[in-house]
């Protein structure tokens, strides 16, 4: 498991932003995409990791498995709830030996984008750029597992800047 993530390099999941995470089958989440975890309003998973999420999940936190149809990309569950000025984060699948699947998106080009490049040994990789650029972002990234950070895809609503209004929610589905 990783926990070389130094105190002030957790990530905050802002309002409007949807940070998708690549993840493998049985292997233990990195330790910037648990964090992500903690801090987000809505989380998103593929069922193939629910044993996981359900491990993970805090107290407060809505999560949902998404359809098989989702596939790599971002879902438009993920859309919806930033678009309303929620953060997400969307745990999709990467099945080894598979290239990343997050290239398939469809948003304005101008959007913001963050890749961060998950090494399991040594610093995480990150490189800023629009969403024009994600193809490069992806092949930057080569083997490595990417988390995007997307957004936001919206102006932020003043109810989603007051922080948590649910005090328990769980795994829906």
């Amino acid at each position: 498991m990783r926990d070389d993530v130094r105190l002030g390099e957790q990530p905050v999941v802002l309002p409007g932003q949807v940070w998708l995470a690549e993840q493998i089958p049985g292997a233990d989440l990195f330790a910037i995409d648990r964090a992500a975890l903690a801090d987000a309003n809505v989380i998103l998973y593929d069922r193939r990791l629910t044993g996981r999420v359900a491990e993970l999940l805090p107290l407060g936190t809505y999560a949902e498995p998404l359809s098989f149809a989702a596939g790599g990309g971002i879902s438009q569950r993920a859309l919806h709830f930033a678009g309303e000025g929620w953060s997400v984060v969307q745990l999709v699948l990467r099945e080894p030996g598979r290239p990343p699947a997050l290239h398939r998106i469809g948003l304005r080009p101008e959007l913001p984008v963050t890749a961060i490049a998950k090494h399991t040994a040594g610093p995480d990789r990150r490189d800023e750029a629009s969403l024009a650029e994600l193809d490069r972002l992806v092949d930057g990234a080569g083997d490595d597992l990417l988390t995007l950070v997307l957004g936001p895809l919206a102006p932020v609503p003043a109810v989603a800047r007051l922080g948590h209004l649910f005090t328990a929610f769980g795994l829906a589905g």
